[in-house]
């Protein structure tokens, strides 16, 4: 589904309290996290609006995600009744505890032993499982989500790249023991360069946005970075004819999103600099082999998608373009970039 329908079917999956644990999945930087905080903040539900969130990357251990989970409720000052109650529990067994783990500090104690206190009745958001440290099994994580839905009313989203999965079981087993229902995002390129253009506002919006779109660009960062180049690289050239532009911006995104691999088997820079020309090798098609087959195939949709974008004869603009995404340093190509962009 789009953002905005996925939105509207997010929102009311979580605004049902039956539903215990909600998946918000989809592929790398298409808005996930970003769809979850509009849903958040338009939300009249007190719950979902105060929704305490960890990221799980790089994190090994249960007691790291209670301890992160645990200093935002304590930022909140709405919640001090509730710690107050947690750290006279903890006052009460204070010097047991300490023959034990004398060196532990009081966060960290509130979060490993009042944990199920501080977090009753909220709602958790647990993002990039798929990025955890190696020591975090599925097993803790499974564990954690299922005491504290099953004994301390917490709901819990749960946000993933299913595309970055090193082990698609792991995912399987989620959603097989725990999740009530999965919400898949599917981003369109409009949709895309909306959000970025709102993060980095690009100079030739109504040019930059229609080759974006033609590229098929569903990663979120991946368009801000090409809008950013684009920027860049035209800055002070404003007054530029449109047939000048028209030229050049179609080129620069191809190239862009090419370089940050941000177009679905698109074509690689060096084929866009220097596309082979098409040759009758008067071979019949029942000679080839499947690899030549599938080669053919796969240049004819790259010729196709710089046909559609107007990229046809690369010049001495392409390869400037090229280095200056290579080796990301503007200041050193401005003087070169000049002269060309002033044809």
């Amino acid at each position: 589904m789009s953002m905005h329908q996925t939105k509207q079917q997010l929102r009311a999956i979580i605004e049902d309290p039956e539903n215990r644990v909600v998946a918000l999945s989809g592929s790398w930087g298409t808005g996930k996290s970003h769809l979850w905080e509009e849903v958040r903040r338009d939300s009249n539900n007190t719950q979902i609006g105060g929704a305490v969130y960890a990221s799980l990357f790089g994190i090994s251990d249960i007691g790291t995600i209670k301890v992160k989970l645990a200093e935002q409720v304590l930022a909140n000052n709405n919640n001090i009744s509730q710690f107050s109650a947690a750290i006279k529990h903890l006052n009460k067994i204070r010097p047991l505890l300490k023959r034990f783990i004398p060196q532990t500090d009081l966060l960290e104690e509130v979060a490993l032993l009042a944990s199920p206190m501080i977090l009753k009745g909220r709602f958790v958001v647990i993002d990039d499982i798929e990025r955890k440290g190696k020591g975090l099994t599925i097993d803790h994580i499974l564990g954690f989500i299922d005491e504290h839905v099953q004994r301390h009313d917490v709901r819990f989203l749960i946000i993933m790249n299913t595309d970055k999965l090193e082990d698609a079981s792991m995912w399987e087993t989620l959603r097989e023991k725990v999740v009530d229902y999965e919400v898949r995002l599917k981003t369109t390129p409009e949709e895309a360069f909306n959000i970025a253009n709102s993060l980095c506002p690009s100079h030739h919006h109504a040019m930059v946005k229609e080759s974006i779109e033609k590229c098929g660009v569903v990663n979120i960062r991946i368009a801000k970075k090409v809008i950013r180049a684009i920027n860049l690289i035209f800055e002070g050239h404003d007054s530029l004819p449109d047939e000048i532009l028209r030229r050049m911006i179609p080129s620069t995104v191809l190239l862009a999103a090419s370089h940050y691999k941000g177009i679905e088997d698109g074509p690689p820079v060096d084929f866009i600099l220097t596309p082979p020309k098409y040759k009758m090798t008067g071979t019949k098609p029942d000679e080839k082999s499947e690899e030549e087959m599938e080669i053919e195939k796969q240049e004819a949709a790259w010729r196709s998608l710089m046909e559609s974008m107007g990229v046809l004869l690369p010049d001495d603009f392409e390869p400037l373009v090229a280095e200056f995404l290579r080796l990301r340093i503007f200041a050193y190509y401005e003087h070169r970039f000049s002269p060309i962009v002033n044809i």
